[in-house]
């Protein structure tokens, strides 16, 4: 079990605390060369914290090879995800003419609007998946190495791991898929009326709403684990007050309200379901 948390811990990771956004623009290229440059970079990074985390308890034999079937498999989801978004993305920015007479729009158009969240879903399903079904299939030998003491209480780094789990996945994570949920939100222009400017594109979330947000969740998960459910509105009363002149802008108030709502419900399930990995 823990040689699989692992697994499942330097994914988090690699996705999503070491994956810069360089790398992120060279897998979203749609020059194939730099495509593949990005995911080879990624999955070098996938395969590099994978090893050194599965190295200091398990054989250097079964280590290197449960890395590097990882690390190929997760290079061939993120390529497909890839390919198949900028395929998407080309048939969706067709001119509505050809839009008609494509089969795979009309098969595909009652999703196009959530298209990208669904791929990060089922890019996030598939990885984790592939790693439980390798672990599964996988010969597990520890070493007699002395670091591996760091094992010996076997509970207690279970449950140190699933923390360290679920507070990425939905702290960091979340972020990428509030982030992309945003994006596709298509919302009608309103009038600045202190600028006296018509604003027409997406609101850009800063770096500072992204911590915002990360900070956000991880109190929530912890208030969730403790049983303190009502401590969360307090949450939403100080953020609110923070940002009590934007509300006033229709077009703001919206995106602010989308991005609240989706980043407390994520806290909350993944602090709900962290308490029942803990007491189970």
């Amino acid at each position: 079990m823990v040689f699989l948390q692992l697994a499942i811990l330097s994914h988090c990771l690699a996705d999503f605390i070491f994956q810069s956004n360089d790398i992120v623009q060279l897998r979203k290229s749609s020059n194939l060369k730099k495509c593949l440059k990005g995911n080879i970079i990624h999955a070098i990074i996938v395969f590099s914290i994978l090893f050194t985390f599965l190295i200091v308890g398990y054989k250097f034999k079964t280590t290197l090879a449960y890395s590097l079937l990882i690390g190929l498999f997760h290079f061939t989801v993120d390529l497909i995800k890839n390919l198949l978004s900028l395929k998407i993305k080309s048939i969706h920015d067709r001119p509505i003419c050809h839009q008609k007479t494509s089969f795979l729009y009309i098969i595909l158009s009652p999703l196009f609007r959530w298209i990208n969240s669904l791929i990060f879903i089922i890019d996030q399903i598939l990885h984790v998946a592939v790693i439980a079904f390798i672990w599964g299939q996988t010969s597990i030998q520890s070493s007699e190495n002395i670091i591996n003491c760091v094992y010996l209480n076997r509970t207690s780094t279970i449950d140190i791991l699933s923390y360290l789990i679920i507070y990425l996945y939905v702290c960091f994570g979340g972020r990428f898929f509030i982030n992309v949920v945003i994006s596709e939100l298509y919302l009608q222009p309103y009038k600045n009326k202190a600028m006296n400017l018509q604003i027409i594109s997406p609101l850009k979330k800063t770096s500072d709403s992204d911590y915002i947000g990360i900070f956000e969740r991880f109190i929530i998960i912890t208030l969730v684990i403790n049983g303190a459910y009502q401590a969360i509105a307090f949450i939403f009363t100080a953020k609110s007050i923070a940002r009590f002149r934007e509300l006033e802008e229709k077009f703001f108030a919206q995106y602010y309200l989308v991005g609240t709502l989706f980043s407390t419900s994520l806290g909350i399930l993944g602090g709900i379901l962290l308490k029942y990995i803990i007491n189970k």
